[in-house]
């Protein structure tokens, strides 16, 4: 089962997502990406 509540490490996002750390930091900071 897929919990989507579940913390995973910052390190991983990128390849997860496939966006660039750098982009994932700017989406968090407009407030487009949850913290």
């Amino acid at each position: 089962m897929n919990n989507p509540d579940r913390i995973i490490r910052l390190k991983t996002v990128p390849a997860r997502i496939g966006l660039s750390r750098t982009t994932l930091y700017r989406k968090m900071g407009e407030g487009t990406f949850p913290r």
